[in-house]
């Protein structure tokens, strides 16, 4: 499942390969095209993502380093410009994201919430997903980012969809 969202999400981003080169890649090991090879790096990366995620408390370096492992190529750190999705500016856009200033507010209610919300996973994980693509704290790869968010919650509350225990703050990952 993870292979196949990874590839999706390649999709949106215009990189559009098949499950099946995807999975001889994996196998055969044996240089990959550049799209190839992005989105298994999408596909490790969100593993990677997931069980960070799915245990204790979750800091702003969870979140950078999971954008780094994703794109490796930007620069490390929240965005300092503001963004938009469609359009060729803020104004014609489908969505423009808040000023920049308002971007070290929001990640910090939705760390907070993360980390303490008494609500159900999967609302938990809805709310988290939809408060951070709204916040768009990244240039570009925040889908992915945010994608890896809602299934580190999922995975945090444990098969059973509850949490085992609190995320503890200091505790070992």
């Amino acid at each position: 499942m993870i292979r196949s969202e990874s590839i999706s999400s390649s999709w949106i981003e215009g990189i559009r390969e098949s499950p099946r080169s995807i999975a001889i890649a994996q196998i055969a090991d044996d240089g990959a095209s550049h799209n190839v090879s992005s989105v298994i790096r999408n596909v490790d990366a969100m593993k990677e993502a997931i069980e960070l995620l799915g245990v204790g408390v979750w800091t702003h370096e969870d979140v950078l380093g999971i954008h780094h492992d994703f794109l490796p190529w930007h620069r490390l750190g929240y965005r300092a410009a503001q963004v938009w999705i469609g359009g060729s500016n803020k104004f014609n856009a489908d969505y423009a994201g808040p000023p920049h200033e308002l971007v070290h507010p929001g990640r910090e209610d939705l760390l907070n919430y993360a980390n303490t919300s008494g609500d159900s996973p999967v609302v938990q994980a809805a709310i988290i997903y939809a408060q951070f693509e709204t916040i768009h704290p990244f240039e570009d790869g925040n889908g992915r980012v945010g994608r890896a968010l809602f299934h580190g919650i999922l995975k945090r509350a444990g098969p059973c969809g509850r949490w085992r225990d609190p995320p503890v703050h200091g505790a070992a990952r």
